[in-house]
């Protein structure tokens, strides 16, 4: 399999770049919300919710990328190659701490594609 690592500096690349065009997960359907929520759900079915607000997907030929984030701020990087695919992955170790780091840098970047409160009253006060 390909490096994670390698996976995520790419995806990072490309979104920093512009070329990666990423949705809320919320808005692609309640089919995707349903795959991730599982991921999310696993390990802890009683305590751990998707945080859909903060969670994104992003495109690529029939399949989906998904970064989703837990109620615990953990963030998963879900392989989804198909709708109809059996074979769907978190790619990242989701009880260990490996990449959160770059996955909240790619998430970082992924909602400065999206319009928010600070830039919005930055742009108001910039005016003259």
């Amino acid at each position: 399999m390909i490096s994670v690592e390698k996976i995520i500096n790419k995806l990072i690349f490309g979104t920093k770049s512009n070329k990666y065009k990423w949705f809320y997960l919320s808005d692609k359907g309640r089919s995707i919300v349903d795959i991730c929520d599982n991921f999310v759900t696993y390990y802890d079915y009683q305590q751990n919710t998707l945080n859909t607000s903060d969670s994104f997907i992003l495109n690529f030929n029939e399949g989906y990328l998904a970064l989703c984030e837990d109620s615990y701020s953990n963030l998963l990087l879900i392989v989804i190659p198909s709708l109809d695919s059996k074979d769907i992955q978190c790619i990242n170790n989701y009880l260990a701490p490996d990449f959160q780091q770059e996955l909240l840098r790619l998430q970082n970047l992924i909602k400065k594609q999206f319009p928010n409160v600070e830039d919005f009253l930055n742009e108001f006060m910039d005016e003259n």
